[in-house]
């Protein structure tokens, strides 16, 4: 039996001797800079573009109201880390830790958004902040942390 005479076997050996003659050359060179740089093109022009400007919150349309919901949200966040950080640290008691969680619980009272005058983004953000520390506030006061 004959190998070379089965009909994909010649067919794959004859492109892949075409494909290594053509890289040898100066054709293959060319052809493979070309298509390099093309793709290089490519991928700049899919890559995200860079921010050139950060605007502050002072800059934009954010009003009085939203600037100390925003500050107060941001408290929380800050809390609830610093509650995370000492539930897990084993050298802290729920003792030490029960600050944290009434201060979350002093910023969660001030933490009202009015739906009528901000964006349902903003609204919603607030609300899953005011949620999840309010959850783990009960949490910590009904006694899931106790051993």
């Amino acid at each position: 039996m004959e190998i070379d005479k089965i009909r994909g076997y010649v067919d794959s050996t004859r492109l892949a001797e075409q494909k290594n003659r053509a890289k040898g050359g100066a054709f293959g060179q060319v052809l493979d800079k070309t298509m390099d740089m093309i793709q290089a093109q490519q991928c700049l022009k899919l890559s995200p573009s860079q921010a050139n400007e950060v605007v502050s919150v002072e800059g934009s349309e954010v009003t009085r109201v939203d600037r100390q919901v925003l500050r107060r949200a941001s408290n929380v966040i800050d809390l609830m880390e610093k509650y995370a950080q000492a539930l897990n640290d084993p050298k802290k008691t729920l003792k030490s830790i029960e600050p944290i969680v009434l201060q979350m619980q002093e910023q969660l009272r001030g933490l009202k958004v009015d739906s009528s005058t901000h964006d349902d983004g903003f609204e919603k953000l607030v609300n899953q902040i005011s949620v999840t520390a309010s959850v783990e506030a009960f949490k910590f006061n009904r006694g899931d942390y106790i051993i």
